[in-house]
């Protein structure tokens, strides 16, 4: 008697918990079609970085205004039933900000930097969408392993182009050389993704306390990418993430285990970087990650006066001041 109270009152937390909740009800097509147009797009951005973003789609609209477009028009019914919870309030927020700045000042150059800026409102607006078609963990983890994915294609296109000597989408250009004179073989935005990609197995490991070999390759191919992307900040945010993420499996032993075969498929990984691209680029790595504190850095000391105008600008106008 006494279970099938509590079986009862259980069923009854349920009722009052999903109360005026959302129902999931079955993806339209044109839903799907928009959640493969967004899949397909981050790919193609995580492989083809800057070249494959600045592509002309229509007339003057870039490809991502376009998808944007796109899906906003096969989603809209999705968009309109997205919750208005904080996160949502926040998000619009942050767009009505920027509208509001560009109402009042203009963007000026539309080569300049305002209209750069404001793409930043322009795109928050991928929040609604990602929000109203990826409304379960199934379609949230098939964006992000679209993600994951890409980052292995992106870290083959680096290896490629360190065997050529050209980049893949541009022969006449020439990659950048940085300050501590190592070479960057991928652009600086594809260390943002390779530490997207590597997150996505990194937090199916935490939550399924189990490290598949996929995951284990899915983050060595991130790593390499890291790599190849020679971004200071990119290993600052990857040292911190480490940090965070051994604190917080610390206490299973099943999934310390694992860190283990982690740590022997690195060794792997660093045996093969070093037959791919010898000794010398790693010192470089390393110099270049040790110096990541150095202020006499042309670059670092550039970054720092800018941060350091931003927040006297702010000071002086904490309300903005336009784009």
């Amino acid at each position: 008697m006494q279970m099938l109270v509590n079986v009862s009152s259980a069923r009854e937390r349920c009722r009052e918990a999903n109360r005026g909740a959302r129902p999931l009800v079955a993806r339209t097509w044109s839903e799907r079609a928009a959640l493969a147009l967004l899949v397909g797009h981050l790919v193609l951005l995580c492989c083809g970085g800057r070249d494959y973003a600045k592509i002309h789609a229509f007339g003057p609209l870039y490809v991502t205004d376009a998808v944007l477009l796109s899906a906003a028009v096969l989603s809209w019914r999705s968009i309109a039933a997205v919750p208005w919870d904080l996160l949502t309030n926040l998000v619009a927020l942050l767009v009505a900000f920027g509208v509001f700045w560009a109402i009042v000042g203009g963007l000026g150059d539309t080569q300049g930097a305002g209209a750069k800026a404001f793409s930043f409102f322009v795109y928050s607006a991928f929040y609604f969408i990602v929000r109203g078609v990826a409304r379960d963990d199934g379609a949230r983890w098939r964006v992000l392993q679209g993600i994951a994915v890409a980052t292995s294609a992106a870290a083959l296109i680096g290896i490629f182009q360190t065997r050529t000597g050209a980049p893949l989408f541009d022969p006449s250009g020439k990659f950048e050389v940085t300050t501590t004179g190592s070479t960057r073989w991928l652009c600086g935005e594809y260390a943002v993704y390779a530490l997207v990609g590597m997150s996505v197995p990194a937090i199916a490991t935490i939550v399924s306390r189990r490290l598949t070999r996929g995951s284990v390759l899915l983050m060595i191919f991130a790593g390499v990418e890291l790599v190849l992307a020679q971004h200071r900040s990119g290993f600052m945010a990857l040292g911190v993430a480490l940090f965070f993420t051994t604190s917080f499996i610390g206490g299973s032993e099943q999934t310390v285990r694992g860190l283990l075969k982690l740590v022997a498929f690195v060794g792997v990984a660093v045996a093969l970087y070093l037959l791919l691209f010898g000794g010398s680029y790693l010192d470089e790595t390393m110099t270049r990650v040790g110096e990541t504190t150095d202020l006499d850095d042309a670059n670092i000391n550039w970054r720092l006066l800018n941060w350091y105008e931003v927040f006297d600008g702010i000071a002086a106008q904490p309300l903005g001041h336009g784009f």
